[in-house]
C-alpha cells in the first residue's frame, strides 16, 4: 500500500496508537531482524573510527540522495529521512516487486529498517564487500531504489603512499604558473570552522588542496545547480563548476584556480550545518605572466616538463563511457577526468577492488590511484610519474567495460625515439599497445 501525502497526520496518528510497535516498523506485520539497529543518534556520534556516509530520503526525485554510493569494508551508511512520508531500506529480494531491484553478495543476510518515519534515522554496516541494491517497500514502484558498491579495506599505508606518489611540487596544473606556485591547504573538519581557514586569497593559477582532517566525509562544490541555497556558492561568470565527490577521513582533493574573481563552495552533505568556504582569486603577477609568454632555447629539460598541458578524459554514461579510452603521455605529465555523465562515475588501477584482475595493471613499483566517487560535472586529476602501462576503470561500472588505459613513455622523449619513430613511442610501449 502506497502512503498518500494529504492527511497524512490524522492517519499517522491512530496507526501509531493501534499498532504494536514491531508491526509499525515493519510493514509486512513481523519483527525487524535483530541485526538491524534503529537509532536516533546523528552521523558525527559515530564510535568507531570508520566514517558514517549520509544518504537522504526525500518524497520526490531522486528519492535516495545519492541513490549510488561507494564505500568500504567496515563502514556505515545512514538513511535520513527528510521527507514528508515514511519511507524505508530493505535490500531482501524475497520482498521486491522485481528481484533486480534487491542485490546482494552471495551468503549475505538481507536488513531491513521498517518504516522511518519523517526525521527518522536508519544505519547498516556493511561487513562483506560486493555490491548490495536496495529499495522502499512504499514506494519501489516509484524507483525509488538506491545501490552500495562495497570494496575491500583500503591498505593502511595509503596516507603515506598518496604523499609519496604526489608529492607537493609535483605538477598538477596545466601551466608553469600553477606548477611553480605553492599550494594552499584548507582542512576540512568535523566541528566548525568546518572549512579551515573558511577564506582564502590566492592568485590565478594557484592551487587549493582540501584535506579531510574529520572523521565523516565532506565534500567540496561550487556547483549553483546543486546548492540549497544559491547564495551558498558562487562563480565568476564563464567559469564552469567543480565538484570533488565525497573525501574519505584523511583523504585530499585539488582544484586550480585559472580565472579570477570570487569562488563560495560548500559541502554537499553538511551545507545545513553552514560547511561553506570562500576562495578570492587575484590576478596572476605580473612576473608570472611573463614567465608564461617568453620562449627561451636554453630551457631546461626539467622545466618544460612543469609546462607540459593537461591532457582530459572526458567520462560519459554510455560507450565509449572514458573518451578517449586510450592515452599516450609522457612521465610527469597530468591526467584530469572529468564526468561529463549524469550519475557517478569513478576512476581506478587498484587490481584489489576489480572484479577482472586484468582491468587494473600498472608498473612494478607505482602505488595504485583512486579516485573515489566522482559526482555529475566533478573532476579528478592523477600526475603519472612512472613511465609504463596502466589499466583503470569505473568501481561501479566495471561490469559494463568500463575500462581505461594510459601509456606513459618515459620523460626524455628524444631518448625513446628511436630513427623513423614518427609516433613518438619506445618500443616497450609500442608493444605494450599493440597486445
Amino acid at each position: 500500500m502506497r502512503v498518500g501525502r494529504q492527511g497524512i497526520g490524522a492517519c499517522l496518528f491512530a496507526t501509531l496508537l493501534l499498532t504494536p510497535p514491531y508491526a509499525a516498523a515493519d510493514p509486512s506485520g513481523q519483527p525487524p531482524a535483530a541485526a538491524v539497529q534503529l537509532t536516533p543518534a546523528s552521523f558525527s556520534e559515530g564510535t568507531g573510527p570508520a566514517p558514517i556516509w549520509i544518504v537522504k530520503m526525500n518524497d520526490d526525485d531522486p528519492m535516495y540522495h545519492p541513490n549510488n554510493i561507494q564505500i568500504s569494508v567496515g563502514e556505515t551508511v545512514e538513511w535520513e529521512n527528510d521527507g514528508q512520508v515514511s519511507h524505508s531500506v530493505t535490500d531482501d529480494p524475497g520482498r521486491a516487486d522485481k528481484p533486480a531491484d534487491a542485490l546482494l553478495p552471495a551468503g549475505v543476510q538481507p536488513f531491513n529498517s521498517g518504516n522511518i518515519m519523517p526525521g527518522g534515522r536508519f544505519r547498516h554496516t556493511f561487513t562483506r564487500p560486493g555490491r548490495y541494491r536496495y529499495f522502499c517497500l512504499t514506494h519501489e514502484g516509484d524507483r525509488m531504489v538506491g545501490e552500495v558498491i562495497v570494496e575491500p579495506p583500503a591498505p593502511v599505508s595509503s596516507p603515506s603512499r598518496i604523499a609519496k606518489s604526489n608529492p607537493v611540487a609535483a605538477p598538477v596544473t596545466p601551466s608553469g604558473v600553477g606548477s611553480a606556485a605553492p599550494i594552499r591547504v584548507v582542512r576540512m573538519s568535523d566541528d566548525d570552522p568546518m572549512y579551515r581557514p573558511s577564506a582564502i586569497q590566492i592568485d590565478a593559477g594557484q592551487t587549493i588542496e582540501w584535506q579531510n582532517d574529520g572523521q565523516v566525509s565532506h565534500s567540496v562544490i561550487d556547483d549553483p545547480a546543486r546548492a540549497n541555497k544559491p547564495g551558498d556558492s558562487l562563480l565568476p561568470a564563464g567559469v564552469k563548476p567543480f565538484g570533488s565527490g565525497n573525501v574519505m577521513p584523511g583523504g585530499r582533493f585539488r582544484h586550480t584556480f585559472t580565472q579570477p574573481g570570487r569562488y563560495r563552495y560548500f559541502c554537499l552533505t553538511h551545507e545545513g550545518d553552514k560547511m561553506i568556504g570562500e576562495v578570492l582569486v587575484g590576478p596572476a603577477p605580473a612576473a608570472a605572466r611573463e614567465q608564461l609568454g617568453a620562449s627561451s632555447p636554453r630551457t631546461l629539460p626539467s622545466e618544460s616538463r612543469l609546462v607540459t598541458p593537461l591532457k582530459l578524459v572526458n567520462i560519459h554514461d554510455d560507450e565509449p563511457m572514458y573518451q578517449p579510452t586510450t592515452i599516450q603521455i609522457v612521465a610527469g605529465q597530468t591526467v584530469e577526468w572529468k564526468n561529463q555523465g549524469e550519475v557517478s562515475h569513478s576512476v581506478s588501477d587498484d587490481p584489489a577492488g576489480a572484479w577482472d584482475p586484468l582491468d587494473a595493471m600498472r608498473p612494478a613499483g607505482a602505488h595504485p590511484f583512486n579516485s573515489g566517487s566522482i559526482m555529475p560535472g566533478g573532476s579528478f586529476r592523477h600526475t603519472f610519474a612512472e613511465p609504463g602501462r596502466y589499466r583503470y576503470f569505473c568501481r561501479t561500472h566495471e561490469a559494463d567495460r568500463m575500462v581505461g588505459e594510459v601509456i606513459v613513455q618515459p620523460a626524455d622523449r628524444e631518448a625513446s625515439q628511436g630513427p623513423g619513430n614518427q609516433d613518438g613511442l619506445s618500443a616497450a610501449s609500442r608493444s605494450a599497445v599493440a597486445e
